[in-house]
């Protein structure tokens, strides 16, 4: 609805009337249609916006004279930077506020962010707790064991059995540490 002034009264993405004016299109919006990053401005203001959470991690070198030795360590930590175009207007906003607004606009955020570390840590809490009530899931697995049997091969007559001459078997049961035995024919060899 506009007033008479033509002025619009109501907010621009509905017809709610309980409207706030934008900071950086002077736009009127609702409670409903604000940025997701701060209540100060419409949804589409601070659209293009993004939250960067990087991991660094810095390894040291030192030597440790008492025990003479090298001493590595190693330390991680995690870095948040906001980037976006619309970030560049943010931080213009943030360093234009004057006093009194920076105040009561720093106060809601700090409040904003303590609800939020106490939902994380709510959350923290119930999946922990979810996880322990979890029954504990066992995996068996059957295994077969084989008995390997151990066999001493005579590995002279075994070479005699495929038809090897008897100087031949003598050489290759010298070549690995094995003694030749003289074996005496008995008349069952096939020869007379």
């Amino acid at each position: 609805m506009a007033s008479p002034q033509g002025v619009q009264l109501t907010c621009k993405f509905c017809l709610n009337e309980q409207v706030r004016e934008c900071l950086k299109c002077q736009s009127r919006y609702c409670v409903l249609h604000a940025a997701k990053f701060s209540p100060n401005f419409c949804k589409d203001c601070l659209s293009n916006l993004t939250a960067i959470l990087e991991k660094i991690k810095h390894t040291s070198t030192e030597y440790d004279m008492f025990e003479d030795e090298l001493v590595v360590k190693s330390v991680e930590s995690k870095k948040l930077r906001i980037d976006g175009p619309d970030w560049i207007f943010y931080s213009t906003w943030i360093e234009n506020l004057q006093e009194e607004d920076w105040l009561q606009i720093y106060q809601f955020h700090y409040f904003i962010l303590k609800m939020m570390e106490h939902e994380n840590e709510l959350r923290k809490v119930k999946t922990a707790k979810r996880i322990a009530s979890a029954p504990l899931s066992v995996k068996v697995t059957k295994e077969s064991k084989s008995k390997k049997e151990v066999k001493q091969i005579d590995m002279q007559a075994y070479f005699e059995k495929i038809g090897i001459p008897a100087h031949q078997v003598k050489a290759m049961l010298a070549a690995i540490g094995l003694q030749y035995k003289e074996r005496t024919t008995s008349g069952n060899n096939g020869t007379s």
